[in-house]
């Protein structure tokens, strides 16, 4: 993973696909001061400790705003399975993926059952009948 980002270069783009952002600049920073709130909220929260708080005041500054586009390489895929779509992602960086996946309904129920079962086999074993 890079150290650092690098200015950027068209030339360093050619022949792949960009997506410039869909959100403007302002409405994405009032989201980002609304994320930033709720974190310091939690964290005065954490700090004060106990069953329940009441904060009054939130005094939050912000200096020296500036921003960049970035450049973060990523693969988007959907595929469909029995009729149904699925999505997924991988951040072309770390090669961390995230997406939606079918789920197996019969297997997932015999996992229930087996465990069940599991867990009245221990049961007997421990109450010795």
């Amino acid at each position: 993973m890079p150290k650092q980002a690098v200015d950027y270069n068209n030339d360093a783009i050619m022949g792949f696909d960009e997506e410039s952002y869909d959100v403007k600049l302002t409405d994405a920073f009032e989201e980002a001061k609304t994320y930033a709130d709720g974190r310091i909220r939690s964290e005065i929260r954490s700090d004060i400790g106990g069953d329940e708080q009441r904060i009054f005041t939130v005094n939050t500054a912000y200096s020296d705003l500036s921003y960049k586009l970035l450049l973060i390489p990523f693969w988007s895929s959907t595929y469909i399975f029995k009729g149904k779509s699925y999505t997924y992602i991988v951040n072309g960086q770390t090669g961390n993926a995230h997406g939606t996946r079918p789920y197996s309904a019969v297997k997932i129920t015999a996992a229930i059952i087996l465990a069940i079962i599991a867990a009245l086999f221990l049961y007997a074993l421990v109450e010795g009948f």
